[in-house]
C-alpha cells in the first residue's frame, strides 16, 4: 500500500492506460430515467426512476410498482430476500415473496441502509434515525447526537456501526447507545466508506480525498486527494472503484506490475454504480444502464504487432511478437530485442526467446549479463517451443527435433538430443514430477517419454485426438486441451475424455491452473472457467466480445490472481477472485396460469375445469443470460427432464390428480445440482366423479333397489289385499242393497205407490235404477272423484225421500270438489245412519256432510230404533281398513250420547 499514492498521483496525471473493462450498455434498459439500482435476494437487480419501480432478469424488464404522480421514490434497498423501498412522503414499503408491508412515518425518509438480513436503518429528511426490524414489525427509535447532521453511508464491523455524515466519520455500538466522532473528520463531508479488509476502513470525501481508517487504533492515513467529490466507493477483491464526480476510475488496490493503473471510464454523468452478487459493476447516469464483468478486462495493445507468446519477471510484462520482444515497463513502443518470435520462456534470470528462422537466444542476468546469446548447435533455426527445465536446463524443441540445452556460466549449449521425436511438429512441453515429459503434436496426439522411450497416444475411446494444444496440471491431474476430442485426463497411464457440461467442447489452445481446483480454458470461440470437481464450465464468450481469429497456443502469462492471455490479436486479463461469487443461475417460477388465468403461487388446489396449466419460469444469470438452458419435469406427469431454451411451458387437459412443476436452469445440460424452484397442486376431481361417489352410488342404487323390490313386493301385498276387500265391499254392498229387508222395503214402495200414484211409482223405479247402475259401474274401482260419490248420494237421497216421505234429509257444506275417495264409502255411511235412526215426519233424521281443510265429516243426530243395536258392524271396519292400506291414516269415530261422527282423512292420492 505504501506506493498506492504514488501511483493514484501518477496515473491520473499521466497517460498510461494498461487496462479497461468491458462496458457494455444494457440496451433493453436504454432510455429510463434511472435514479437507484439495488440487487434483492432473488439475484434480480431493480432500478428506481423518478416514480417507477423495476426488476430485471437479465433478458426481460418488468415493472414491479408506480408512484402516485405526487410522490417520489427515494431510496432501495435489499433487506434478506425482501426489498425495501423508501418514498419522498414517508412511506417505507418491503415487498417480501409473499406479501408487501407498508410503514408509515410522520416525515419524508431521506435515505435508508440495510443492517444484516433483519434491520433496516431509516433517516429521515428531519435527520431522525428509526431501526426497523422486519421479523417482528417493531420500529425503534435511535436517540442519535443532534450535531450528527445527515447520514450519506452506513456500514457495521463487529463492533461499531460507522455513519459516514455531512459532518465527519461517527460511530455508535451495535446497541446505539455510546456515540462518538473521529477527530480528524470532524466538519468533514464524508459521502462513502467501505470495508478494505478486517482491520481498516476507506473513507471517501466530497472535497476529492481518500483515506485509510485504521480499526484498533482509529488513526487515518491519507491515500489520494482527487479533483472532483468522492461520491461512492467499491471493492472487487483486488479492485477499487470510485465514482468520482460523475465518473467511475479503478485501481489495483496492490500493484503487481508496472502497467498497473488507475483510469477512468470513458463514460460520464454516472449517478450511481452498483456491484451485484456476480462480480458484474452496474453503472448508471440519467438515461443509460452498463454493466461490466470484473472477471475480465482489455490490456494494452503493441501497436502493429502479432502477439505470439507472453511472460513476466519481477512486475515487468514481456511480450513475443512478430517483430521482437517488448517489456512494458521500457516501452511498448520500440521491441528490446528484434526478430521474428514464436515461442518465450521466463522464470527467474532466465529468459528464452525462440524464433523462426534464426534459432534461440537466451538472457542468463544471475551473470550479470542482458544480452540475448544465440544458441549454438541445433539442428534447425525454427523452434517451437522452450520450455525452462531447471535453472541450469532448458528443453527446446525444432521443425527437426527436441533437444536438452545446458547453461553453465556463460556457455549455453545443446547437452542432449532426444531421439525419435524427429519426425513430429511439437507444440507444447509439460515436465511432470516422476521424470516424464508429455509433449503436445500437431495432429499426432499426445508423445510420453520417459528413460524407457516414447509412447505417442492418438486415439481415444475411439476417436482421433488430432491437435495436443496445450497441458496443464493441478492436484496431481493433468489435463490436455485438443483439437479433435475436447478436454483431457492423463492418469499416468492412458488417456480419458473428460464429460463436457455444454453440448460439445470448443477447442482450447490454452489450459491455465488458476487455482487448486480451477482451469482458464482459452479459444477462439469461447473462453471460459473450468471446475472439473463439480463439472462446471462457465462461458464469457459474449462478456468480452470473443474475436473468432485463432488463438495462439500457450499464450499466457499468470500475475498473482491474474492471468493475461492472447485471444485473436488482443491481450485479455481475467481476474480470479479468491472471494465466493455466484456462478449459477438462480432459477424463478413467475407465474403459474390456469386456463389463462393467474393463479396465485400459494394456491395449490385447482378444480378439475381448470386443468390447463402454463408455467413461467425464468433463470437470473447476467453472463450469457440468453443461453440459459431450462430442464422441467411435472411429477405425477411426466416420466422424465424435459429440456427447453423457452421461458414457459403448457401442460393442457391435466387429468385429476397431485402433481409437482419442478424446474431448474444453467448454461449446462447437467443441470443435476442447479438451483431449482418448485410448485405443488392438486386438480381436485368432481365429486360426483370420485370413485368414493361411484361407490356410494353404488350402495345407494343396491339399496333403493332393494327398498323399491321390497316396496313392490309390499304393494303388491297390500293391492291383493285391497282387491279382496274391493270385493268384499261389492258384495258386501251389493249384499247390503239386495237383502231381504232392503228390496222388502223398496218393492212395498213401489207397490203402494202404484196404488196411490202410479207416476211416482214409475219415478221410483227409474231412480232405483239408476242407483244400482251406479253401484255396479263404481264397485270396480279403487277410488272415485268425490263429485262421483255426491252424485251416488244425491240419487239415493230421491229413493231415502220418497221411502221416508221427505224425513231424511241430507244437508252438504263444503265445494266437493278436486280429490278422490273410496266408492260407496258415504253412502255406506247414509245407510247405516238410516238403519240404526228414526225417520219420522215429526222426528226427520238429518245428515251433515262437512268439508274440513283436512277431514270430510259425516255425521248427524242420535235417534235410534228400538230394535236396532248400536253398531256399524262389519262395514265401518272395513272402511277402516281401506283407508289404512290406501292412504297409511285413520278414519275417526266420535261416538257420544247426542251425535255420532265419522271423520274421513281428505287426500288428493293415494300415499
Amino acid at each position: 500500500m505504501k506506493n498506492l499514492p504514488l501511483f493514484l498521483t501518477v496515473l491520473i496525471n499521466g497517460s498510461i492506460i494498461a487496462q479497461q473493462p468491458f462496458i457494455k450498455e444494457v440496451e433493453l434498459l436504454g432510455g429510463m430515467e434511472v435514479s437507484a439500482i439495488e440487487q434483492d435476494g432473488f439475484g434480480l437487480i431493480h432500478f428506481l426512476s423518478e416514480d417507477s419501480h423495476y426488476s430485471f432478469d437479465g433478458v426481460e424488464l418488468h415493472i414491479e410498482s408506480t408512484l402516485a404522480e405526487d410522490d417520489k421514490w427515494k431510496s432501495i434497498q435489499p433487506l434478506g430476500r425482501a426489498m425495501t423501498l423508501a418514498t419522498e412522503s414517508g412511506f417505507l414499503i418491503i415487498q417480501d415473496v409473499d406479501e408487501t408491508d407498508t410503514i408509515e412515518f410522520e416525515i419524508g425518509i431521506g435515505k435508508t441502509f440495510t443492517l444484516g438480513n433483519d434491520s433496516l436503518l431509516t433517516i429521515l429528511e428531519n435527520g431522525k434515525v428509526n431501526l426497523v426490524v422486519h421479523s417482528s414489525s417493531d420500529i425503534i427509535d435511535i436517540e442519535a447526537p443532534l450535531d450528527i447532521g445527515l447520514t450519506n453511508a452506513v456500514i457495521s464491523t463487529s463492533r461499531f456501526i460507522f455513519f459516514a455524515t455531512d459532518r465527519g466519520l461517527w460511530y455508535s455500538s451495535r446497541e446505539f447507545d455510546k456515540w462518538n466522532l473521529i477527530d480528524h473528520t470532524k466538519g468533514k463531508i464524508i459521502n462513502s466508506i467501505i470495508l478494505k479488509d478486517d482491520q481498516s476502513l476507506w473513507l471517501g470525501g466530497h472535497d476529492g480525498s481518500i483515506s485509510e481508517l485504521q480499526l484498533n487504533t482509529f488513526f487515518i492515513q491519507p491515500i489520494h486527494h482527487c479533483d472532483n467529490p468522492v461520491k461512492k466507493l467499491i471493492r472487487a477483491d483486488d479492485r477499487i472503484f470510485i465514482l468520482n464526480g460523475d465518473m467511475v476510475a479503478e485501481v489495483q488496490v496492490n500493484p503487481a506490475i508496472s502497467s498497473d493503473s488507475l483510469f477512468f471510464w470513458d463514460q460520464e454523468g454516472i449517478l450511481d454504480m452498483f456491484l451485484d452478487d456476480e462480480r458484474n459493476l452496474w453503472a448508471i447516469n440519467s438515461k443509460k444502464v452498463y454493466k461490466a464483468s470484473l472477471h475480465y478486462s482489455k490490456w494494452s495493445k503493441i501497436p502493429d504487432a502479432e502477439i505470439r507468446a507472453m511472460g513476466q519477471q519481477d512486475g515487468e510484462l514481456y511480450y513475443g511478437t512478430d517483430q521482437g520482444v517488448f517489456n512494458d515497463a521500457i516501452s511498448i513502443e520500440e521491441p528490446i530485442f528484434s526478430a521474428n518470435i514464436s515461442s518465450l520462456a521466463i522464470e527467474k534470470n532466465i529468459k528464452a526467446y525462440g524464433t523462426f528462422n534464426e534459432g534461440l537466444f537466451v538472457v542468463n542476468s544471475e551473470y550479470g549479463s542482458n544480452n540475448p546469446i544465440r544458441v549454438e548447435g541445433l539442428d534447425d533455426n525454427t523452434v517451437l517451443a522452450v520450455a525452462i527445465v531447471d535453472s541450469t536446463r532448458l528443453l527446446v524443441t525444432t521443425l527437426a527435433g527436441t533437444h536438452y540445452i545446458n547453461i553453465d556460466d556463460q556457455k549455453i549449449s545443446v547437452s542432449e538430443s532426444l531421439k525419435g521425436l524427429d519426425t513430429y511438429y511439437i507444440l507444447s512441453i509439460h515436465s511432470l514430477d516422476n521424470g516424464e515429459i508429455l509433449f503436445g503434436t500437431d495432429k499426432r496426439g499426445l508423445v510420453i517419454y520417459n528413460s524407457e522411450g516414447i509412447r505417442s497416444i492418438n486415439v481415444v475411446d475411439g476417436i482421433s485426438i488430432g491437435t495436443v494444444h496445450s497441458i496443464a496440471d493441478s492436484e496431481g491431474s493433468i489435463y490436455l486441451t485438443t483439437s479433435e476430442a475436447g478436454l483431457l485426463i492423463y492418469n499416468g497411464e492412458e488417456l480419458s475424455t473428460v464429460p463436457c457440461p455444454h453440448e460439445v467442447w470448443s477447442e482450447y489452445t490454452s489450459i491455465i491452473p488458476v487455482d487448486n481446483s480451477e482451469f482458464l480454458l482459452v479459444g477462439s470461440q469461447e473462453v471460459a472457467l473450468f471446475d472439473p470437481s463439480k463439472g462446471e464450465l462457465l462461458a464469457f464468450d459474449e462478456d468480452i466480445d470473443l474475436d473468432q481469429a485463432r488463438a495462439f497456443n500457450n499464450n499466457h502469462v499468470s500475475i498473482g490472481n491474474r492471468v493475461l492471455f492472447q485471444q485473436a490479436s488482443e491481450i485479455l486479463c481475467y481476474h480470479h477472485s479468491p472471494q465466493p461469487y455466484r456462478r449459477r443461475s438462480l432459477t424463478r417460477l413467475t407465474a403459474v396460469e390456469a386456463n389463462l388465468e393467474s393463479v396465485h403461487l400459494s394456491q395449490h388446489s385447482l378444480e378439475e375445469d381448470q386443468n390447463n396449466l402454463r408455467f413461467h419460469f425464468s433463470g437470473v444469470l447476467y453472463r450469457n443470460p440468453e443461453k440459459i438452458i431450462y430442464q422441467y419435469i411435472l411429477d405425477g406427469f411426466d416420466t422424465e427432464w424435459r429440456e427447453t431454451k423457452d421461458r414457459s411451458v403448457s401442460y393442457p387437459h391435466l387429468p385429476p390428480g397431485r402433481y409437482t412443476f419442478r424446474v431448474r436452469s444453467g448454461h449446462d445440460h447437467n443441470l443435476t445440482d442447479a438451483d431449482e424452484v418448485n410448485y405443488a397442486f392438486e386438480i381436485k376431481q368432481i365429486f360426483y366423479r370420485t370413485n368414493w361417489f361411484r361407490y356410494l352410488i353404488l350402495f345407494f342404487s343396491l339399496g333403493i333397489g332393494f327398498l323399491i323390490w321390497r316396496k313392490r313386493i309390499e304393494n303388491k301385498r297390500i293391492q291383493e289385499r285391497l282387491e279382496l276387500l274391493q270385493t268384499r265391499s261389492r258384495l258386501m254392498g251389493l249384499k247390503a242393497q239386495i237383502n231381504p229387508h232392503f228390496l222388502f222395503n223398496n218393492f212395498n214402495t213401489i207397490i203402494g205407490l202404484t196404488e196411490e200414484d202410479p207416476e211416482r211409482s214409475v219415478e221410483f223405479t227409474e231412480k232405483l235404477t239408476d242407483f244400482y247402475r251406479m253401484v255396479i259401474e263404481q264397485s270396480d274401482q279403487e277410488l272415485i272423484s268425490i263429485e262421483s260419490e255426491i252424485e251416488l248420494i244425491d240419487t239415493y237421497l230421491e229413493l231415502l225421500s220418497i221411502r221416508f216421505d221427505d224425513s231424511v234429509t241430507i244437508v252438504k257444506q263444503g265445494k266437493f270438489e278436486g280429490y278422490q275417495i273410496p266408492p260407496m264409502t258415504l253412502q255406506l255411511l247414509i245407510e247405516n245412519a238410516v238403519k240404526h235412526n228414526k225417520a219420522l215426519s215429526e222426528e226427520p233424521l238429518e245428515i251433515l256432510i262437512i268439508e274440513e281443510e283436512e277431514y270430510l265429516l259425516v255425521t248427524h243426530k242420535k235417534n235410534p230404533r228400538p230394535s236396532i243395536k248400536g253398531s256399524l258392524g262389519v262395514g265401518l271396519s272395513n272402511l277402516r281398513l281401506r283407508y289404512q292400506l290406501l292412504y297409511h291414516k285413520e278414519v275417526i269415530v266420535i261416538d257420544d250420547n247426542q251425535t255420532f261422527t265419522v271423520k274421513l282423512p281428505r287426500t288428493n292420492s293415494r300415499a
